[in-house]
């Protein structure tokens, strides 16, 4: 199972290059439409910046379920490290998967048999996870969820590329009425066992839609999806949704193509 934890630590800034204006040009054309909800004007300025495709990742972008994900993990830990690890422990764990996330800690703190651990914690948050989603325990970024139908409307291929597992994914989609607002929509089970931070599932995604690289721009949270956005070459937007979270930025690599993009006044 696969949730996003880059609520777990958000800490480190995008560097990016003053050299390449492009994602700031992009980065303000969304800005201005979270201001104004004027869909047309943005549809024509990504036009005339020979933008075909928009793609979303979930937990942290278009859904506030951080905190959920890292309940459910946190928990479902406790039993095997004797305690209830604090958030800011796991701030070198963030944005991976919940098996990798849970083989890391229980490897490091010694626990026997942590591999093996490890997965009935992920299968364990799998569930709990899944079952907080359908309760109604996280929260949606409404005006995610107007762009990425207002983007569909304008003849923009949109997305949803997430490493959480594909039923997870598809309870938000029916909860917030995306269904038929998506060109593409694959959760960890579509990631060919290369999940984020490997470029592959969005180098898939613009290779499928015959889009590439220039003319796309990738919605990201973690430091796991930024580097996978980032390497995949397309544009990025690295989105802050809430007061409590920083930008989350790979530490090293050319970041030139990110943006960041501050959303916490829209919410």
């Amino acid at each position: 199972m696969v949730t996003g934890l880059s609520g777990l630590g958000q800490t480190r800034q995008v560097t990016a290059s003053t050299k390449n204006d492009k994602p700031a040009k992009l980065g303000q054309i969304f800005q201005t439409y979270f201001k104004t909800r004027n869909a047309d004007q943005m549809a024509n300025s990504l036009k005339n910046e020979g933008i075909k495709m928009v793609v979303f990742d979930m937990d942290g972008t278009i859904l506030d379920s951080e905190k959920l994900a890292a309940d459910c993990t946190v928990d479902a830990m406790a039993p095997l490290l004797g305690r209830k690890m604090r958030w800011n422990e796991a701030e070198k764990y963030a944005g991976l998967t919940t098996l990798d996330f849970a083989k890391q800690v229980l490897n490091d703190a010694a626990v026997p048999h942590a591999d093996e651990h490890a997965r009935e914690v992920a299968d364990q948050v799998q569930n709990e996870f899944r079952e907080g989603l359908r309760e109604g325990k996280s929260e949606s970024f409404p005006y995610m969820h107007e762009l990425i139908k207002d983007l569909h409307k304008k003849g923009f291929k949109t997305a949803l590329i997430t490493n959480s597992m594909r039923d997870s994914m598809q309870i938000n989609i029916d909860r917030f009425n995306l269904k038929g607002f998506l060109h593409i929509n694959w959760g960890f089970e579509d990631m060919n066992g290369k999940p984020k931070p490997s470029p592959y599932i969005y180098q898939r995604a613009m290779r499928e839609s015959g889009i590439s690289q220039d003319q796309t721009i990738i919605f990201e949270d973690s430091t796991a999806g930024l580097t996978s956005a980032r390497d995949s070459g397309a544009y990025v937007m690295a989105v802050r949704n809430l007061e409590e979270h920083k930008f989350n930025s790979p530490k090293t690599g050319d970041n030139s193509r990110i943006h960041e993009l501050d959303l916490v006044s829209v919410n």
